[in-house]
């Protein structure tokens, strides 16, 4: 398989099997809340091989989801990031499904990033977050 086929088969591994996304979280920060937004990109599958070769191609963290009463164990990966980031980059000119995700996911990190560091958000800063995180909210929503 030469490079570009090797894309593409990635790429749409990620199309069928994975997600995009920029996740919120709040962080207690006595006495205040704080708001945190990230990059996320990860896939599920039941192949372990497969699963620990997009991990040795493109980072990220592999662990095992045991198996339930109806479902098989999973191998879960997730990036973060600039690693989800750089995934996301190389893989786009070959995504179908999840195209837009990615190219929000992609304007949303250049236009974030390098994040601050040692200081608060700004106002302004935190609205840009919250309108991306809005927009791949409404890229990911069920049954549309």
């Amino acid at each position: 398989m030469n490079k570009e086929e090797e894309l593409a088969y990635w790429a749409g591994f990620l199309d069928g099997e994975g997600w995009i996304g920029i996740g919120r979280s709040f962080v207690k920060d006595h006495p205040r809340v704080r708001v945190c937004y990230r990059l996320v990109a990860g896939l599920v599958n039941t192949n372990e091989d497969i699963m620990e070769r997009f991990t040795t191609r493109f980072g990220g963290y592999l662990y095992l989801r045991k198996a339930t009463e109806n479902h098989k164990p999973t191998w879960d990966t997730h990036t973060t990031g600039e690693t989800a980031y750089n995934i996301l980059k190389i893989l786009l000119p070959y995504f179908i499904v999840k195209r837009k995700q990615a190219e929000v996911a992609i304007e949303y990190y250049e236009k974030t990033h390098p994040a601050p560091r040692g200081r608060r958000l700004t106002k302004d800063e935190l609205e840009l977050r919250e309108i991306y995180y809005q927009k791949m909210k409404i890229l990911n929503k069920r049954g549309v």
